[in-house]
């Protein structure tokens, strides 16, 4: 990862790229906007709130999870960022809101000038951040019916296939999924306790719908068939497939 203090350019692309870095080319477009790229280490904070303007995040490698802490100390987490996500700035009425790394993560840091007028007459970043607010607003209401009606089981399931989806890599017949957070990340995303978690996972192990070789790597053998354990699934992002797996972009 190139210094943190250096400004990196990055390919022109078009609105419709398909690149992992297709965000940031269309938001480095933004007249007066800067793009540097950033190193986290585990537990880091990811900070969204810039000093002269609108600050984003682009996922570039690793996983970042998005957390409201109550005041009571209870905590939810709002959603995992992955490669190709944009993190934004968020809050939540009465609690301390923040993105921290899950693992070791880099990014592309936008920087975006707020001068007046300057997002109302650009129409490619209004595009752009419509589609961002859009696709939020699908998952978070996908995740309300996940912790409104769907028992243990089924949003585990539900959240085990999402992250297949999302981050899996395909080999020999099987998804292979890596899950950097801990089982009371888990719990705290799926509104459950981490006991609760370990339970499940280990019925699911005995079903065979998924197999954990640690308990951060896991092995999906048919992902349709988890699939068909939850009634209701979050929206899924657009993939690009490659040679040996599936890249998830957006």
């Amino acid at each position: 990862m190139p210094d943190g203090s250096r400004k990196q350019p990055v390919c022109a692309c078009p609105s419709s790229c398909t690149c992992l870095r297709r965000h940031v080319c269309r938001l480095q477009a933004v007249p007066g906007s800067t793009v540097t790229p950033r190193a986290f280490a585990r537990g880091a904070p990811i900070a969204s709130a810039g000093a002269a303007g609108l600050r984003l995040h682009v996922v570039a490698t690793g996983m970042v999870a998005a957390a409201a802490v109550m005041a009571d100390g209870r905590r939810q987490l709002m959603c995992f960022h992955v490669p190709g996500d944009i993190i934004c700035p968020f809050s939540v009425a009465d609690a301390d809101c923040w993105a921290e790394a899950l693992t070791e993560t880099t990014t592309w840091e936008v920087e975006l000038c707020c001068e007046p007028g300057a997002m109302r007459t650009n129409p490619d970043l209004c595009a752009l951040l419509f589609d961002l607010a859009h696709a939020d607003l699908a998952r978070s209401l996908a995740h309300v019916v996940m912790l409104g009606r769907l028992d243990g089981t089924e949003r585990l399931a539900a959240f085990l296939a999402d992250m297949a989806q999302r981050t899996g890599r395909r080999r020999n017949g099987c998804w292979h999924v890596t899950l950097p957070m801990s089982r009371e990340d888990i719990a705290d995303y799926l509104g459950l306790n981490a006991e609760t978690v370990s339970r499940i996972i280990s019925r699911i192990k005995k079903t065979g719908l998924a197999r954990f070789s640690s308990p951060t790597e896991c092995e999906i053998p048919d992902l349709d068939l988890l699939n068909a354990q939850a009634p209701v699934n979050a929206p899924l992002p657009r993939a690009l497939s490659i040679t040996g797996g599936t890249e998830l972009i957006a």
